[in-house]
């Protein structure tokens, strides 16, 4: 079995930057010390464990999947806030752990991990601890953030398109925290206003026409592709372009504006037109939040190309509202492919039940039978002890010496006796009658025994079923390929290859 490390960092700015090295190092030791031999070692860098769904922390997902899979018997990290920030996560790491009987070794002061009632509610504390922490930095930092936006400074954060890091090591900078720490790009800006002289105009109906003719006249965005719906729909709607920035800062309910005016290239009067023009035309778009989507295949769908889950979105299509399977290399529409993987799986039930029909005929009958044995089994012994009771309750009766109060009992149980009999003598004849279709279905298949899935069937019942027959769909760069479980075959799969042209 294994000997691991993880390493994580939350964000790849300078007092960070070494965290993962201190990490590795004091690793390195703590194996030195303890005579252990580190196997591999998976590290989440730039990660934050607060805001990261576990799925989302590529390395560590791996790590749980060896961890589930016995494969490893020593894990070193440096504290438990590397593995979460978070109470929900926390816990479910710590299950794991316990399930599989995972030795964490800390390679720093901290209260070792126990597997006993009282170590599960001391992890409970530790990890609302950690939680805790966590609220306590983000709020930190957001409430200086908002204290430089309250100046009119840049607080950092995603700059509007127009605008570049400026180069802080550049001489220049004497003061590298107060100086505001972006550039406005002239050639960006102007394609900027383009774009909301376009909109304005009587030539563009739709933010769909303002990419067109982006598109005709050559214009691309700075990675030098064309421009994209959303991307617009963002600049024609961001304050910034009218010389005022928001900031919203979670946990301090900080909601401030920032006075910019070196980004202020369209004007107030423009950006009101575009926005009432684009607030009259987005109103579907306020219903794609409020329409919920049941995504049936999100926790087995896995992306070769980007080596990590497939994410799920919302969109628009031609004021249709439909669910989007998608990665960083393809996006498939979410009917389309739940329907494709439903008839597949069909396919390959259908092959299960044409091969082994008789195999799972008995199985299931014999699960049955031995459910019904079972239950006569317990009612008999119940039975028994009621005549005991009966039996010793008549001889204190003849003997005189048997209460009132005991001759009421007496009575109940020898009632309760004939109940019993007569429920053993239904569960008996139940039994006969299983026996009997067994006896007359075993040489006889039954297409109606075989029930095709369908999408239209509830999704609290398909999931599970789902669970039990998928093992994974894969995102190829030519394909789709669904890989699914077979009962009777130890780690058999069986692969189909469904080109994807979306």
């Amino acid at each position: 079995m294994l000997t691991v490390a993880y390493y994580r960092n939350s964000i790849d700015e300078d007092k960070q930057k070494t965290s993962l090295d201190t990490q590795q190092n004091l690793a390195y030791e703590t194996a030195k010390n303890s005579r252990l031999v580190i196997d591999r070692e998976y590290a989440d860098p730039k990660t934050s464990a607060r805001k990261t769904e576990i799925s989302q922390r590529v390395q560590f997902f791996a790590l749980l999947d060896e961890i589930k899979r016995g494969n490893v018997k020593n894990l070193l990290v440096m504290r438990r806030d590397r593995l979460a920030r978070n109470y929900g996560q926390h816990m479910a790491i710590y299950r794991i752990f316990k399930n599989h009987n995972l030795n964490v070794i800390f390679t720093s002061a901290e209260l070792p991990m126990n597997y006993s009632a009282s170590g599960e509610l001391v992890e409970s504390m530790l990890g609302a601890a950690n939680q805790n922490e966590a609220i306590k930095i983000v709020s930190g930092l957001s409430q200086g953030r908002m204290t430089v936006a309250n100046q009119d400074k840049n607080p950092g954060g995603r700059y509007p398109y127009g605008c570049v890091k400026k180069d802080v090591d550049n001489k220049d900078v004497k003061n590298k925290e107060e100086t505001d720490s972006y550039k406005v790009v002239k050639e960006e800006m102007e394609q900027v206003q383009l774009m909301y002289k376009l909109y304005a105009s009587d030539e563009c109906k739709s933010v769909s026409d303002v990419v067109r003719k982006m598109f005709e006249l050559g214009m691309s965005n700075r990675k030098s592709k064309p421009w994209e719906d959303q991307a617009i729909r963002n600049i024609l709607s961001n304050p910034a372009y009218k010389g005022k920035r928001h900031f919203n800062f979670k946990f301090i309910n900080g909601d401030v504006w920032s006075n910019n005016p070196e980004l202020n290239c369209v004007g107030e009067e423009l950006w009101n037109l575009v926005n009432k023009k684009l607030e009259s035309s987005s109103r579907p778009r306020k219903k794609l939040d409020e329409i919920e989507i049941n995504f049936l295949l999100k926790d087995f769908v896995f992306c070769a190309l980007c080596k990590e889950r497939i994410k799920t979105t919302k969109a628009l299509v031609n004021n249709e509202i439909c669910g989007i399977y998608r990665c960083k290399h393809l996006k498939v529409e979410k009917n389309q492919f739940e329907s494709l993987l439903i008839n597949h799986l069909n396919h390959h039930l259908n092959h299960i039940f044409e091969d082994h029909w008789k195999k799972l005929l008995t199985y299931s009958m014999q699960s049955k039978i031995a459910s019904i044995e079972k239950w006569i089994k317990n009612l008999e012994d119940q039975m028994r002890r009621s005549n005991d009771h009966v039996s010793e309750f008549t001889v204190r009766w003849i003997n005189g010496v048997l209460s009132e109060l005991e001759l009421e009992e007496l009575l109940e149980n020898l009632e309760g006796v004939k109940e019993l009999q007569v429920f053993i003598e239904s569960r008996r004849k139940e039994l006969n009658k299983n026996l009997e279709l067994l006896e007359k279905y075993k040489d006889e298949k039954r297409e109606d025994w075989f029930v095709k899935l369908s999408l239209d069937m509830d999704s609290k019942q398909l999931i599970p079923l789902l669970k039990e027959t998928v093992s994974q769909i894969v995102f190829l760069e030519n394909g789709i390929r669904f890989e699914f479980k077979h009962p009777y075959i130890k780690e058999y799969t069986e692969i189909l290859n469904e080109s994807n042209n979306s």
